[in-house]
């Protein structure tokens, strides 16, 4: 049983609306139709996920060149309400034996298909009994951080950011941490996977934004800026930029002072960019979280007229040679 999802469908709803959703997931199903054999059973489950199922397959990896062969057709770009979309599938995987009902079987191909995602989406990942005590702890996990809200157990931290030229502090980056009743101090990174796989994205953004734009008052446009990392979820809001004009009243911030950032990815969608522009027209300066991951080139800054880039680990590594190849080059 091959359970797959495609990653970020509700991106394409929100910003082009439902009836370009529709023709997604009328291509996705011809696409996976395609992909498979004239022996597989093919279902739409319901929003953007279908099951395969796949007889007389002798060994995992043949499921794992099947994953794969939907994937490489999915992924290739989608026309939707005029404009090309590169869109993924996340795909799980359950190879079933002689114990467990049908039930059982879609259960575990669903969970092999949410740790495919957890871990990178667009990827495929076969079924491990150990999987459900992950999920389990992420439920408990999404559970705590929803609580935590409620509580107001999340608040800003700022780390300097520091002009080399002078060591003078330039600005701070806002992060916002999560401290759990148990003491235990959780970092974006820690919990944006689980928020990431659920409903919490959205209101976790806001709260980060409306915290950051309260330190950020004062009409010195001079004042130490602060950058924060913007969910994609926020910019692809309908009314983003109007609850974000009633945030700044509220909190009589200065615009100038901030920084709001967003992934190279998310950035390189038409309707994001349009929305930077106007947050750039509201005086808020705009920058990218991570230049470089998605292979952009310096025109995209350009383009979207970015004011901050952060340069993404990768890309330097990929700059920066290692030793062995540093000294095959300077034998040249």
């Amino acid at each position: 049983m091959l359970f797959l999802d495609l990653d970020r469908f509700k991106v394409i709803n929100d910003t082009l609306g439902h009836m370009a959703g529709d023709a997604v997931l009328r291509e996705t199903a011809s696409r996976v139709l395609r992909a498979v054999r004239s022996r597989d059973v093919v279902a739409r489950l319901g929003g953007d996920e279908f099951a395969v199922l796949a007889e007389r397959l002798s060994t995992p990896e043949e499921a794992l060149d099947l994953a794969s062969r939907l994937r490489t057709e999915l992924n290739r770009p989608i026309d939707a309400g005029g404009r090309k979309f590169a869109l993924s599938a996340s795909v799980g995987i359950k190879i079933a034996g002689t114990g467990g009902t049908p039930k059982d079987v879609l259960r575990d191909a669903d969970t092999a298909m949410y740790c495919a995602k957890a871990n990178s989406r667009g990827s495929q990942q076969l079924f491990e009994d150990a999987m459900h005590a992950r999920l389990i702890q992420d439920v408990q996990t999404e559970n705590d951080l929803r609580a935590g809200l409620e509580s107001e157990q999340l608040h800003m931290r700022y780390q300097p950011i520091v002009r080399l030229r002078d060591g003078a502090i330039a600005g701070f980056e806002a992060v916002l941490a999560w401290e759990a009743p148990d003491g235990r101090v959780w970092l974006p990174e820690d919990y944006a996977q689980v928020a990431n796989n659920s409903d919490l994205s959205v209101r976790l953004g806001w709260t980060a934004l409306r915290q950051a734009l309260l330190a950020a008052g004062g009409s010195s446009a001079t004042a130490p800026f602060l950058p924060l990392p913007l969910a994609p979820q926020l910019l692809h809001q309908t009314d983003f930029l109007e609850q974000l004009d009633v945030t700044v009243r509220e909190t009589a911030a200065n615009p100038q002072r901030v920084i709001l950032a967003t992934s190279e990815g998310t950035a390189s969608n038409q309707a994001i960019s349009d929305t930077l522009s106007q947050l750039r027209g509201r005086g808020f300066r705009v920058g990218l979280s991570d230049f470089g991951a998605a292979g952009a080139s310096l025109s995209e800054l350009c383009r979207n007229s970015i004011d901050v880039a952060r340069i993404a680990p990768t890309y330097i590594e990929r700059a920066v040679p290692s030793r062995a190849e540093a000294a095959r080059f300077s034998k040249r």
